[in-house]
Order: structure tokens, then C-alpha cells, then sequence
């Protein structure tokens, strides 16, 4: 559970916010929450706000969200590689997709962030950084 608190987050160069942060949890910018709510409605939000630790109310305070979203082991085929319990070549389960564009897969020490061809595609669109987008086999 996310509780609200206040925290710190260091980042020295705040021309250049990236769309996703994965540290000290998994973070989305504004127009990503955007894209995100309009291709999976169900998924729900939590802000999170950054403020200048030194006082300047000049800086920029970027808006970040938490995502909070479908989350399965379910959605991995029996034909996934894994090695040490981490997956090497995931391959997704068809069955299981229809109408999903966003998606987290837990395993072992690792999180599989997914999106459909659609998402990935918006994100292009938008110049989302932070992300590398991966091609994942579906049978």
C-alpha cells in the first residue's frame, strides 16, 4: 500500500524529466497517465508530487502518478524461458489478452511491465522517455 507521506526524490536535471521512473517505485508522468486511463479505464491512480528540497518555488514541480493495474502470472505462456527463475523470453498467452493493453506480470525478484501494440504506439506518439520498448511473442 502507498501510503501518503512526503519523501525525496534527487534529480539534477529538471529540463529533462522522463515520462517513467522505476525508482523508488514504478512512477508515470502526467500525459502517460493520460494515455494510460483512455486504453484501460479500470486502472486507478495515485499522485505524486515533487517539490525543490531547497525552498525555490521557481522550480518546476513535476506531477507523477502510480499506476495501479490488471496484475497476473496467468498471462505467460508455457512456452516462457526462464533462467533462475527470471525470465529470459517471455511469451504471453492469447487467451488471456483480449482487451488488455496494460499489464504486470509479478514473478521472482522481477516485474514485467506489458502494453499492447496500441499503447506502445501512443507512447511513440507522445515521445515518452524512460522506457525501451521490447517485442514479446503471443501464441
Amino acid at each position: 500500500m502507498l501510503r501518503d507521506k512526503v519523501t525525496h526524490y534527487e534529480y539534477n536535471d529538471a529540463l529533462r524529466m522522463p515520462s517513467v521512473i522505476f525508482s523508488p517505485t514504478f512512477l508515470i508522468a502526467d500525459s502517460l497517465r493520460r494515455i494510460f486511463a483512455k486504453l484501460q479505464p479500470e486502472i486507478k491512480f495515485k499522485a505524486v508530487q515533487f517539490f525543490a528540497d531547497d525552498g525555490d518555488e521557481q522550480k518546476p514541480m513535476p506531477l507523477y502518478w502510480v499506476p495501479f493495474y490488471p496484475v497476473s502470472e496467468c498471462f505467460l505462456h508455457e512456452k516462457t524461458q526462464y533462467i533462475m527463475g527470471r525470465t529470459e523470453k517471455p511469451v504471453l498467452a492469447a487467451k488471456y489478452l483480449e482487451g488488455m493493453h496494460l499489464l504486470v506480470i509479478p514473478l521472482k525478484g522481477q516485474l514485467l511491465w506489458l502494453a499492447s501494440l496500441t499503447a506502445a504506439e501512443r507512447f511513440l506518439q507522445q515521445g515518452v522517455t524512460g522506457i525501451q520498448l521490447k517485442p514479446v511473442p503471443i501464441l
